[in-house]
Formats: C-alpha cells, sequence, structure tokens
C-alpha cells in the first residue's frame, strides 16, 4: 500500500553584501515556523531588533504547530513589545526595530504574518507571485498610483518604511493564507535581495534550479553580483510529493 504526502524541504543563508559593515538580518528555520527579519536603528539596535524577533518566535514554534490561526500574529505582537521594552532599558538600542515576515505552514496552508518591506513569494506553477505588500512610503504611492514602479526602483527613499516592529506600541500586522501543492516554492527574503534583482530574475532562478540549498546560494551570489548594496537573507521551503509505503491494512 502506497501513500502520498506533501513534506517540505527547507534552506537558507544570509550574507552581509558588498557594502555593509554588519549584518543586521536574521532567520528563522525551526519547522512549522520560517521567518526573516531585517533590522534598524544602527548595526548593533538593528541586529539585537532581528534576533529578539527571530527568538521570539523560535520560543513559540512548537506551540504554533497546533495553536490557532491567530498565534502567529501574536507572536510578531509579544516581539514587538519585547524590542519596546529593550530599547526603553538600553539607550544605546534606542531607536531599533525590524521588519518580519513570518511563515507558519501546516498540512497544505501557509499562513503569513508580515511587518515591513521584506517580503514573501510563491512560485506556483512556474509563476512568482508577491504575497505581501511593503510597508514602505514609496511602495504606498504605487499602490496609489502616484509613482510608477520603474520609479519607485530607483527612487531615493525607496527603504524608508512606516510600519515596523518596536516602532509603536499598537502594532498592525498583515496576515496572508495561501494554499500550497506539490512543486510549490515559499520563498521569504529581505530587501538586499528583492533591491537587487527584479522579481523576473528571481522567477527565473527558482525555476532553474530545483535544488533547495543551491538555488539559496544562487539568489544571494546574484544579488552580490548585482551590487550587494545591503544584507541579503533568503529563507526557501520547498513543497516535495513523496509516496510512503506501507502493510496493506
Amino acid at each position: 500500500m502506497t501513500t502520498t504526502i506533501l513534506a517540505l524541504v527547507a534552506a537558507a543563508a544570509s550574507d552581509i553584501g558588498r557594502v555593509r559593515r554588519g549584518n543586521e538580518d536574521a532567520f528563522l528555520v525551526a519547522p512549522p515556523v520560517y521567518a526573516i527579519a531585517d533590522g534598524m536603528g544602527g548595526h548593533r539596535g538593528g541586529a539585537v531588533a532581528a534576533q529578539l524577533a527571530v527568538r521570539m518566535l523560535a520560543s513559540h514554534a512548537s506551540e504554533l504547530a497546533s495553536a490557532d490561526g491567530e498565534a502567529l500574529t501574536d507572536a510578531l505582537t509579544e516581539a514587538n513589545r519585547a524590542i519596546l521594552v529593550a530599547a526603553d532599558e538600553d539607550d544605546a538600542l534606542r531607536g531599533m526595530a525590524t521588519t518580519c515576515t513570518a511563515a507558519l505552514v501546516r498540512g497544505r496552508v501557509a499562513r503569513i504574518a508580515h511587518v515591513g518591506d521584506s517580503r514573501a513569494y510563491l512560485l506556483h506553477e512556474g509563476r512568482l507571485q508577491q504575497l505581501t505588500d511593503d510597508h514602505s512610503v514609496v511602495a504606498q504611492l504605487v499602490r496609489e498610483g502616484h509613482l510608477s514602479p520603474r520609479d519607485a526602483a530607483v527612487h531615493p527613499g525607496r527603504s524608508v518604511i512606516f510600519r515596523a516592529l518596536g516602532t509603536e506600541p499598537d502594532l498592525e500586522v498583515d496576515t496572508i493564507e495561501v494554499v500550497l501543492d506539490a512543486d510549490d516554492r515559499l520563498l521569504l527574503c529581505s530587501d538586499g535581495l528583492t533591491g537587487m534583482l527584479e522579481d523576473a530574475e528571481i522567477a527565473a532562478i527558482l525555476r532553474e534550479v530545483t535544488d533547495t540549498e543551491m538555488a539559496v546560494e544562487v539568489l544571494v551570489a546574484r544579488a552580490n553580483a548585482a551590487g550587494g548594496g545591503d544584507n541579503i537573507t533568503v529563507v526557501l521551503v520547498d513543497v516535495r510529493e513523496e509516496t510512503k509505503r506501507g502493510l496493506a491494512p
């Protein structure tokens, strides 16, 4: 007797890039939770904020496996409070904040919780879809029709974001839910990737490089080759169809 199941294969990498002096990004691969955080507020503060976010998610990973749909949002809200408290207690950390894009994958369903301008993408049947909206001033201008996507890509204020963990007590978290199929690829990344590579190039790499770890390495390498203007962090979760053999009942 054989049974077909969906299995997840994940890989991740974080690179300083070719311009920054330190890495303020952090990531988490703790099934069923995956996350990316991009810190702000100076190297020490940004790195601390990003690490606080992923540590909070990691501490809840086991319970999130069976918690309700709002639990991932609650974990980000708790991380937001922890960052605000840490900044209040240490003058050197004042003003620190971080983006955070997290995915909780259970069965065929991926629930995304998102704040900031890191992104989640889904490659489905060879087509790449951006699942999250950037919480940046420039992205908002594009959504409102005041700025073209082409102009946004070179706008000097494209990295200015208006929502992040650590900026205010009442945090608004975007949530998205998607159903996964075999051969789908779920990508979480910092803007160190998307600032260097167009979506079309990211999609081409994900279509061509089928090995999970190799795809992550190629994405980071291409972003560096394009200039490496920021820290580059990538988490890739591949959905594989597997056949399990067992005894007939």
